[in-house]
């Protein structure tokens, strides 16, 4: 245990001005989500074009303490997977279009334990402290990016099924944004006798080498699999990570 936790300390926090600079290496702009669904029209638009229009460096600035702080959590390992709508609620989110997860995933017992309210930490949840400044997919990436870096296990809180990792009007999940990354960042998958399916760090240096632009490096690739008219490579793409 002692040599395991000089591991991680071993590996330090990017500077903020590194982090800065990788941040803006990625794409300058919000996509135009609303209530996690794509926009369809005017209207919706018309609705999120204060998102769109949010201060990019409030919310880089948000980036980096969402990834400071992930790199620390209180329990000191992470938690991915599908959230119940009432999460969303809990947090004053409205997912007027998002259908509720169908299977195991994260609710309020899970939220309470593991989030505790922790708008100025993170517990082992990154709500409701992404929430608590201007959103984009950079901030979800933030939180990914902090516990790589850190080597933190990720343990998941849903099943790895095709209906988990996508979704109609996205293409993917946010589970699937967050899961598929850590393979090329030294990850493995594993399992825990008591609390399931857990991804641990084997290859520091490549957990090292992690950066906010080579996960939307990877989430680009990833979308081209799944626009593509290859039902095949789509099929073998997922085969690959699903259960």
């Amino acid at each position: 245990m002692l040599q395991e936790t000089k591991k991680i300390t071993e590996i330090e926090l990017i500077s903020k001005e590194e982090f800065l600079y990788d941040y803006n290496r990625c794409k300058n702009t919000y996509d135009i989500w609303i209530d996690g669904e794509l926009a369809e029209n005017e209207i919706d638009i018309i609705n999120n074009i204060n998102n769109k229009n949010k201060d990019l460096n409030t919310n880089s600035i948000h980036c980096y303490n969402m990834y400071t702080h992930s790199f620390n959590p209180t329990l000191e390992f992470l938690v991915i997977g599908r959230f119940y709508n009432c999460i969303y609620r809990l947090n004053g989110i409205k997912k007027l279009y998002r259908n509720e997860v169908d299977g195991p995933g994260l609710g309020e017992p899970e939220y309470y334990n593991f989030s505790n309210h922790g708008i100025n930490n993170i517990i082992a949840l990154d709500l409701p402290f992404a929430e608590c400044g201007p959103w984009s997919y950079k901030t979800n990436d933030s939180f990914i990016l902090g516990g790589i870096h850190a080597l933190r296990p990720f343990y998941l809180a849903s099943p790895r099924t095709i209906e988990n990792f996508t979704c109609s009007m996205k293409k993917y999940t946010t589970f699937a944004r967050e899961f598929i990354p850590l393979f090329h960042f030294g990850y493995k998958l594993v399992r825990h006798s008591q609390l399931g399916e857990v991804m641990i760090c084997e290859d520091h240096e490549k957990a090292k080498s992690a950066s906010l632009f080579k996960i939307e490096c990877i989430v680009n690739s990833i979308f081209e699999i799944l626009n593509s008219c290859d039902s095949n490579k789509i099929e073998a793409f997922w085969r690959k990570y699903t259960n």
